[in-house]
């Protein structure tokens, strides 16, 4: 009987180095792969680079509904009128949260008090930019049924919760658009992606 071969080890480690070899990949090989790689994430970051205009848009939209719902909650929780301003300079396009007003409303106008807080959307200066390339177009009143496209705008809050419904339409640098709605019979805000929208379209 024959014994065990003291070879087949060495013919078993080289057989495995052979699969080794062959396994791997050559340098064309990984070249190829890597050009792949580099075209889709190219497509995927003109695609994100693309999207990021309407994604602003939206973002400072919902900002500002955020910020109406809250005003118009601060009317009523404390029996005042509360108002919101906006600055359609396309310089320093901005809105702030004006503060409740005195009993006596409108006899001291709220827009003759300190503002709580602005939200510069761009700004010259850089570092107070929230949204740069971003700017408010427009802002359509429900009440008096005027529009406005430059200088400062008011809106005021009753403390009924009932007063107050306007439009807000936003657009980039890029020429999208992105309106905001605000009921103040529902207290509710919707959002469109596009310039033109009327009262009839969201008011009963």
């Amino acid at each position: 009987t024959r014994g065990p071969s003291k070879t087949r080890p060495n013919s078993r480690r080289q057989a495995g180095f052979t699969r080794l070899r062959h396994a791997g990949f050559t340098f064309m090989e990984l070249m190829l792969v890597l050009a792949v790689l580099g075209l889709i994430f190219s497509l995927g970051a003109v695609k994100m680079s693309s999207s990021l205009p309407r994604y602003r848009l939206r973002t400072a939209a919902r900002e500002i509904g955020t910020a109406v719902e809250e005003t118009r909650l601060h009317a009523i929780s404390r029996g005042s009128w509360t108002g919101v301003r906006y600055h359609l300079d396309p310089d320093k396009p901005a809105y702030e949260l004006l503060p409740p007003a005195p009993t006596d409303y409108p006899n001291e106008p709220i827009s003759e008090r300190e503002s709580l807080e602005i939200i510069y959307f761009d700004h010259p200066d850089k570092e107070r930019a929230k949204f740069p390339g971003l700017r408010i177009v427009r802002v359509s009143m429900r009440g008096t049924g005027e529009e406005f496209s430059d200088g400062v705008v008011d809106v005021y809050f009753s403390p009924t919760g009932t007063e107050g419904s306007h439009i807000v339409t936003l657009a980039s640098i890029e020429g999208g658009f992105y309106t905001l709605t605000f009921n103040a019979l529902t207290g509710t805000v919707d959002f469109f992606a596009q310039e033109d929208v009327l009262f009839e379209d969201f008011e009963d």
